[in-house]
């Protein structure tokens, strides 16, 4: 994490949540997004301050549904989630329209052949390609 700040990081997220990080980011003056699947989590993470969070595993966790479950007793607090974990071109809209969705992430946009290959146009490509999906320019 210290390397990430020293390279300009603004936050972190990760799957799970450390108190530690939590806490090293706040004394860093970023923003942490651990990540949750269940209500306990939720409660943990939001009573450490934390309000943008990551639902990993989205689709494995209840996806869309999930969501919908959640905003139920959390709508009124402001978190909001960062789904990942099963999010693709086919699902990406449905994850979006959720009024606590804030971003998603999904491997589909970023392949690691063409990190490791450094074919940078073709992440942008995919990028761009899952961009259109959501009707953001």
């Amino acid at each position: 994490m210290r390397k990430a700040i020293e390279a300009g990081a603004r936050f972190t997220v990760a799957s799970g949540l450390n108190v530690r990080v939590v806490e090293a980011a706040r004394a860093a003056g970023i923003e942490s997004i651990p990540g949750i699947m269940t209500l306990p989590e939720v409660e943990k993470e939001m009573s450490l301050g934390c309000r943008t969070l990551k639902f990993f595993p989205a689709e494995q966790a209840g996806g869309v549904a999930m969501l919908k479950a959640l905003e139920g007793p959390y709508g009124h607090t402001g978190v909001r989630f960062i789904p990942t974990g099963g999010i693709n071109a086919a699902n990406v809209r449905s994850y979006l329209e959720r009024p606590s969705v804030v971003a998603v992430g999904g491997s589909w946009m970023v392949k690691k052949k063409l990190i490791v290959a450094r074919d940078w146009r073709g992440s942008e490509e995919l990028t761009r390609a899952a961009l259109a999906l959501t009707h953001i320019s």
